[in-house]
């Protein structure tokens, strides 16, 4: 492995860390609380992602797009797996 990618000393600290982590800025909260399309379509992602036992793949496979599409309106939406799926 090239040296250019290894920390100097070994270590990876806090300061290699995206600012995004290390400051808990990343936000799981939906997007469309007052949108009645979008929590709709919240609903359904949740239901198709419920039909799929919690698997990304599968539900990308049942919606007819790809498994970043699912993994990306999870996100936007702020559905969580552990808490609105299962």
């Amino acid at each position: 492995m090239p040296s250019e990618y290894l920390c100097q000393n070994g270590v990876i600290g806090v300061q290699h860390l995206p600012h995004k982590i290390v400051n808990g800025s990343v936000d799981s909260q939906p997007t469309c609380d007052l949108d009645s399309d979008c929590t709709r379509q919240r609903e359904k992602l949740i239901d198709v992602l419920r039909k799929a036992g919690g698997n990304q793949s599968e539900a990308a496979r049942m919606l007819g797009v790809s498994r970043v599409t699912v993994w990306k309106r999870m996100k936007k939406m702020g559905i969580d797996i552990k808490q609105d799926v299962r």
